[in-house]
């Protein structure tokens, strides 16, 4: 029930999700104080989109990782690829949006090769 409730979207297998994850955030979720931090977290996301007129002095090598189901909308990623300097975009295919949670070995190998470049 609470993978419906929290996780809808962010997998492509709600499967593949780690029970003793879903323990643990549930774990968390009903600690003392959650709500009023889980509050401020989501009251300031405007300043995540704001933070987005910054992308164009990026100097670091970006690469954005994506499941081809990831919840993020195709043009926030457009946006993304244009308005990043040098981004590498790659979509793991059948994966949702925790794609790290998903897929870790494959997150792991684009690191890696990533690195190596």
């Amino acid at each position: 029930m609470l993978l419906g409730l929290v996780m809808k979207g962010g997998f492509h297998n709600p499967r593949n999700l780690p029970g003793d994850l879903l323990t643990e955030f549930d774990r968390v979720g009903h600690r003392s104080g959650y709500r009023q931090v889980k509050r401020k977290i989501f009251a300031g996301w405007r300043s995540w989109s704001e933070a987005r007129r910054f992308y164009p002095r990026i100097k670091a090598p970006v690469t954005l990782i994506y499941g081809d189901e990831d919840w993020s909308r195709a043009e926030e990623r457009q946006r993304n690829d244009a308005e990043v300097p040098g981004v590498r975009m790659i979509t793991i295919p059948e994966t949702g949006h925790f794609a790290c949670l998903e897929r870790p070995s494959e997150i792991v190998s684009i690191v890696l090769c990533e690195r190596a470049r």
